[in-house]
């Protein structure tokens, strides 16, 4: 942002006045001119060639498409499968354990266990443990919402307290 300041004349009047503007420049030109309404700002862009250019596309022949090498599985599936697999023993009312390794962090491997039973739309309960052992029983899969409790209605004889006020300092009383 650059501030300029401009010399202007009035063609009516003749008489010539200073204004200062605040003028972004972006490889452009700018005018101000007046009007009804006050100073407009008209910019004027430089003439600049730019050159767009396409990628180009072309389409492979069938024998060309079978040389691509397929990429294998990640990291991330391979270990989804471990755990599917593990759990594809289990059934609904099964009770299992799992001994963590040195380098499994406890939290993860219960979370890789709870996924992996949502994903054979099995429930998991993990029991509590000490040390490096999770205890786990397969159930049936949760809805995720218990039936809504309703408060019990209360009916009073009294009148209704009056609304409480909002803090802060009170009003001044003429």
């Amino acid at each position: 942002m650059t501030v300029a300041t401009i010399r202007t004349k009035d063609a009516d009047t003749g008489k010539e006045t200073l204004i200062r503007a605040k003028v972004q420049l972006n490889g452009a030109i700018c005018r101000l001119s007046k009007s009804a309404v006050g100073y407009t700002r008209t910019l004027a862009y430089e003439d600049v060639e730019r050159e767009r250019t396409m990628p180009q596309v072309r389409k492979l022949a069938p024998d060309e498409v079978q040389v691509f090498p397929t990429k294998g599985k990640g990291q991330r599936k391979l270990v989804e499968e471990e755990y599917d697999a593990v759990l594809s023993d289990y059934a609904v009312g099964d009770y299992g354990e799992a001994m963590l390794e040195p380098d499994d962090k406890r939290l993860t491997v219960r979370n890789r266990l709870k996924a992996a039973a949502g994903r054979r739309q099995l429930g998991i309960d993990f029991r509590r443990t000490a040390g490096d052992m999770l205890r786990f029983k397969i159930v049936e899969p949760s809805t995720g919402s218990a039936a809504p409790v309703e408060p019990p209605v209360l009916v009073s004889s009294e009148p209704p307290a009056a609304p409480k006020r909002k803090g802060g300092r009170p009003k001044k009383s003429a």
